[in-house]
C-alpha cells in the first residue's frame, strides 16, 4: 500500500452526512453498539480492500474488536478482553490515516460494548467518526451512504418496534455490505 496516497480529511468530508452524539444517545444500549460495530467493519472492510499486504495479526485484531462488539449486540453482554488493535498497530509502526482510523473505530466499538451498560454514548459516535473519517481519508462515498442508511433503518426499526435497553440486535441486522472493490 502507497500510504503517499492517504491524507488526512478536511474538516468535513462533502459527501459525509453527520450524525450527533445525541442522536446516537438516543438509540438503546444494544442497537448502539450495533451500530458502532457496523462502522467499525465498514472502515476496515474499506481499509483491506486498499491495503491488499494487511498483516494477519493485524488484521485479526481488528475483525476481533469488531466480532465482539456485534457479538455483545446479540448477546446482550459483554465478551471477553481481546488485544488493542491501535495499539499493535502504532507498535508495527504503520502512519497511514486511513489505516489508523480503522484502528480507532474498530476499538472505539469494542469500548462501546463496555461503556453500554453506564449508557454511554460517546465510545458509539467516536466508532462512527473514526469510521467516517477512514473513508474521509481514502475519498470515498460507499460506506458513508452505507453508513447513513445503516443508522436510519435501526433508528426507525428501533422507534417503531419500541426497543429497550435489553433488546438485542441480530448478527445479520445490518444485512450484506456493500461492495468496496469499485469504492470511490
Amino acid at each position: 500500500m502507497d500510504c503517499a496516497s492517504w491524507r488526512f480529511p478536511e474538516r468535513t468530508h462533502p459527501m459525509s452526512f453527520d450524525i450527533t452524539e445525541s442522536q446516537i444517545r438516543r438509540l438503546p444500549r444494544w442497537a448502539r453498539v450495533a451500530f458502532a460495530a457496523y462502522c467499525a467493519e465498514l472502515a476496515l472492510r474499506l481499509v483491506q480492500n486498499r491495503w491488499k499486504e494487511m498483516p494477519p495479526q493485524f488484521r485479526s485484531d481488528c475483525q476481533g474488536a469488531v466480532n465482539a462488539a456485534k457479538q455483545a449486540a446479540f448477546t446482550g453482554r459483554e465478551v471477553l478482553s481481546f488485544s488493542n488493535a491501535h495499539d499493535r498497530a502504532m507498535q508495527a509502526g504503520v502512519s497511514c490515516p486511513g489505516i489508523i482510523y480503522a484502528t480507532f473505530a474498530a476499538n472505539s466499538a469494542r469500548c462501546a460494548v463496555e461503556s453500554a451498560f453506564e449508557s454511554e454514548s460517546s465510545l458509539a459516535y467516536q466508532a462512527w467518526n473514526n469510521a467516517k473519517n477512514t473513508a474521509a481519508s481514502l475519498s470515498d462515498t460507499v460506506i458513508n451512504r452505507a453508513m447513513k442508511h445503516g443508522f436510519d433503518s435501526i433508528s426507525s426499526d428501533a422507534t417503531k418496534d419500541r426497543w429497550t435497553d435489553e433488546t438485542t440486535v441480530l448478527l445479520t441486522y445490518f444485512g450484506s455490505f456493500p461492495d468496496l472493490a469499485s469504492a470511490t
